[in-house]
Order: C-alpha cells, then structure tokens, then sequence
C-alpha cells in the first residue's frame, strides 16, 4: 500500500500537479494586480462591467492554472522506473539533471531543488488540506439540503407576487417560497429548482414595500445564475485553499455580486429607503449562513459600505433632486450638533454664575448639643460674590462660644469672573 502512494506522488502528472500549484501563487497575484487596476477605472456605479471583470480574472487564473499543468505534464523530462521509486529520496535524481543544467551558485536553482526534493511532502500536505476543505463544503451542502427539507412551504399572496414579478423579469423556472425557523436572513437555495427561504415572521414584521424589495434582491440572483457561479467559486477555493489572492479574489465577486443585485432592486422597484432600512433591520438578528447558500445580509461591514452605496447612487441617479439630499442630511445633522453642545454649554454656564454652595456640617455629641453650619456662594448682579451663612445649634450656649468664628467675605479669595 505504502509503494502504491509513493508511486502515484512520484508519477509525472503528481510532479506536473505540484509545480501547477506553486506557480498558481504567482499566477493569481497577478490576475487579482489586473482586476485592481480596471475596476479602478470603472466606476462603482457600473456594478455589472465590475462583476463581469473580476469574474473574468478567477476563470483567466483557472484557465492559465490548466495550461501550465498540461504543458508541464506534456514536456516532463522524468522519467523513472518503478524500482527507483521505491522510496522518496529517489528524486534526487531529478534534482541531479537539474544542478546540471542550472549555474552553479544561482538562487533559483537552490530553490528549484529544494522543491524538487519535497515535493512528494508538498503534495502530500496538500491532499491533506484538499481533503479538509472538501469536508467542509459536503458539510455546507448538506446542511443547506437540511434547511431546504425543513423549510415550510408558503402559498400566500407573496407566492402570487413572485409568480407576477417572474413573469415581469423572464425567468422561466418554476420558485418556491418558504420559511424557516433556523435562519435569520433570506436566502437562495437550489439552481434547478430554487427556493426562497425567508426567516420566520419577516413577512410580518416588515412593511410590504420592504418586502417586496428583499424579495426582488433574491429574484435578481436567480435571474443572474449566482447560485452556479457561487457553486463553482467554491470548488475553486477547495482547490487553491492555500492560495491567498484566490480568496481575496473570489470575496472580491461576491461583493460585486450582490452590488448589482441591490442595483437590481433599486432600478426595476425603486424604493431605496425601504430597502436600506429592511436590510438594517435583517442585519440585526443575520446569523451564520451556509456557504453555498446566498444570504442577503453579509458581514457586518461589507452591509454598511451596501447601505451608504445605495443611499449615494439614489441620491445621485434615482432621486430629482438627489443632489440635495445628502448636503441637506449633513446640514440638519450639523445644526442639531451645534444646537446640543450650545445647550449643553448654557446649561454649565447657568449652573456656575447662578449658585455654588460649599455644605460644611459640624455635629458635636457632646451633652446632647448639635451645631451645623450652611455656607452658600452666589453671584450678584455685578458679578460679585457674595457668602451668606445659615448656622443652627441646639444643646449648651457654651458650647456655642468654643465655635471659631466664620471668616468675613473680605478675606476670602476673590473669584474669577464666569467666561462670556
């Protein structure tokens, strides 16, 4: 069993396989430098082109990924015999035709034979890690198959509106509507026969045009085919799971994806207030969603850059006098500032310049008497101060000639005027 393994990890396809995967480092970074630079010429607004480019990019890398495993499987100079591949140090002759051919002292071929000795290790921790993330995602479809069985089915009046607003977007395939307990968050499920799954009691919590319009953002994704694509983003990122600028790139997709999902609703429903607030309200309670499903509310952050996205495109696009709307908000917003912090500075101001007492209470036990002294500060009307004492005693009046006398206002330090 043991040869059998190191025959296929020293085989000409296993070696192909291995230099494919290093070279899809190099590979990605500079798909994901290219989607960068034409998305920074493409403005937000055209949130289709956007998608369409880095979607472009994914399938180019995955595309230059086969070629290099083919050409690599094609002109592969190793060719060795089964016994010399009992073990894995049985590389090393690998490694000699390559020290032949590279210059003495040079970095690349230092590193060229280092690669070339693990590579069966490499292989191997990948397999592991393929191995790993392949669970995961047959563990995110079968619990997304789970939430599609559980769900209960809706035949309401909202079924009637997706049928009519179906008909009205010329998608042809027949969509159900359900609800679930478990979730938090809308969601698509399904490509053949795709499922909407609504949280329960979100039909009746929200207002009718809020619905409708988290409704159409799901509409919208089964019209683009996202459910596939989302489907295929994730094969990719089981393969290139240690691949970091292929993740970068696939969050970058769905991001535009569900840009041009709320661009959707936005120019076929309109109502951009209503949806903004739907989506904060669902955002409150979203939970962890399954990853081949395609909930409408993402991460934290990524809601709030939606959110001012389409406040700022509404604004600007759908609104007549859009161009206002913002100036005025941070206006309003401006003034109540100002408003609240001169409140609160009259408010100190009033408490300081009107009164300012100094309580100094003295008891004495002493045969039953009881002596206390009140001193208040205030300010006349010129802004002077002015002390008044309120002294009470109760008990023997020798006890009260012990008490020391109060000081006079003349010498006591002089108190700074309150500030206009």
């Amino acid at each position: 069993m043991m040869n059998n393994v190191t025959d296929l990890l020293l085989a000409d396809w296993a070696h192909a396989l291995g230099w494919t995967l290093l070279h899809s480092l190099w590979q990605s970074l500079i798909a994901i430098l290219l989607v960068m630079a034409c998305l920074r010429f493409i403005p937000a607004m055209f949130s289709g082109l956007r998608y369409a480019v880095a979607c472009g990019g994914l399938f180019l890398f995955v595309a230059a990924s086969l070629l290099t495993f083919v050409h690599l499987s094609d002109n592969s100079a190793t060719t060795t015999t089964a016994d010399d591949r009992e073990y894995f140090p049985a590389a090393a002759t690998v490694v000699d035709s390559v020290r032949v051919t590279a210059p003495a002292g040079n970095v690349l071929s230092m590193v060229s034979s280092f690669i070339e000795t693990n590579m069966p290790m490499i292989l191997t921790v990948w397999i592991a890690g393929l191995l790993f993330s392949a669970i995961r995602l047959t563990g995110s479809v079968y619990a997304t198959c789970r939430l599609r069985a559980s769900a209960s089915r809706l035949d309401n009046a909202w079924s009637d509106y997706i049928s009519r607003v179906c008909r009205d977007f010329g998608i042809q395939r027949l969509i159900l509507l359900a609800e679930s307990a478990t979730i938090s968050t809308p969601m698509v499920i399904g490509y053949f026969k795709p499922m909407i799954v609504v949280p329960v009691g979100m039909l009746t919590g929200l207002t009718s045009e809020q619905i409708e319009t988290i409704l159409v953002h799901e509409l919208a994704h089964i019209k683009r085919h996202d459910y596939l694509i989302n489907f295929v983003q994730s094969v990719i990122e089981v393969l290139f799971f240690f691949n970091p600028f292929v993740r970068i790139l696939s969050g970058l997709i769905r991001e535009e994806r569900e840009n041009c999902c709320d661009d959707f609703v936005v120019s076929r429903h309109g109502g951009a207030r209503a949806y903004v607030y739907a989506l904060t309200r669902l955002a409150e309670a979203s939970l962890m969603a399954p990853a081949l499903a395609l909930p409408l509310a993402g991460r934290k952050n990524q809601l709030l850059t939606r959110i001012r996205r389409i406040m700022e495109r509404s604004a600007k696009n759908y609104s007549p006098n859009g161009r206002l709307v913002l100036p005025a908000v941070l206006l309003i917003a401006g003034l109540m500032c100002i408003s609240w912090l001169g409140i609160t500075s009259g408010n100190n101001h009033k408490g300081f310049s009107f009164r300012q007492e100094q309580d100094t209470v003295k008891q004495k036990n002493q045969k039953g008497s009881r002596h206390s002294r009140k001193s208040v500060i205030t300010l006349d009307a010129n802004g002077q101060p002015r002390e008044e004492v309120i002294e009470m005693f109760e008990g023997d009046v020798e006890l009260l000639m012990a008490i020391p006398a109060v000081p006079d206002i003349a010498d006591l330090p002089s108190i700074p005027d309150a500030p206009d």
